[in-house]
């Protein structure tokens, strides 16, 4: 029996739905304050042990509080703090009319990156059909990642005329398709007047996939 070909969105996280960044580090909030942007592949590694959502204890420049926040204990101690993209779950709503399955992947650890998904589809009340993290992507020469699709076409029965990857890396779209691919043109650094979600991705989504 021949398996149903699943239409999939496959959604990267920093810079493309979140910005995190750690202790010592300034979020940029649309001020023209200078940041310093840790990225999903400098992530650090280890165990995360702590944890805590819309924090009020960690406020930004401009006095937002931080949408969620986490530490990690191993190598070091770290704090990290994020901001949602503006009009992120607005866009997240609107992908299960669209996608039989939806597939986080991101090149953070296993431990950031589920930790973020726990706060990302908190708030949307759905969990992503498939979780991947670094050890899945390809490492290339220069020290960025991958992520090859025909891995989510053999491994989850991903349609590869109807599926998706959505991310703010051409390295991370290296080698597939272009017709495969959503690149986000201006990567999200805690703006919070972004509209990049609005004005771009959901009209995208509308057009093109559900045409």
């Amino acid at each position: 029996m021949v398996s149903k070909k699943l239409s999939t969105v496959v959604l990267d996280l920093d810079n493309t739905l979140i910005y995190t960044a750690s202790d010592g580090q300034l979020l940029s909030c649309g001020n023209g304050v200078s940041s310093t942007n840790i990225g999903s592949s400098n992530i650090a590694s280890g165990n995360s042990k702590g944890v805590s959502s819309n924090s009020n204890t960690a406020i930004s420049n401009n006095n937002k509080p931080y949408d969620y926040s986490f530490f990690i204990n191993e190598p070091h101690y770290s704090n990290y703090f994020g901001y949602f993209r503006p009009y992120m779950v607005d866009f997240l709503r609107l992908l299960p009319d669209y996608f039989d399955q939806i597939i986080v992947w991101s090149a953070g650890t296993t431990d950031y990156v589920n930790y973020i998904c726990y706060f990302v589809f908190s708030t949307v009340g759905y969990v992503p059909n498939i979780i991947l993290a670094r050890d899945s992507c390809v490492k290339l020469a220069n020290g960025k990642f991958s992520k090859p699709l025909n891995r989510i076409f053999s491994d989850f029965h991903a349609d590869p005329n109807r599926t998706f990857l959505i991310d703010d890396s051409k390295f991370s779209m290296e080698p597939n398709y272009s017709s495969n691919c959503m690149l986000v043109e201006q990567p999200y650094n805690g703006e919070l007047d972004d509209c990049y979600l609005r004005d771009v991705l959901i009209p995208w989504l509308r057009a093109t996939v559900a045409g």
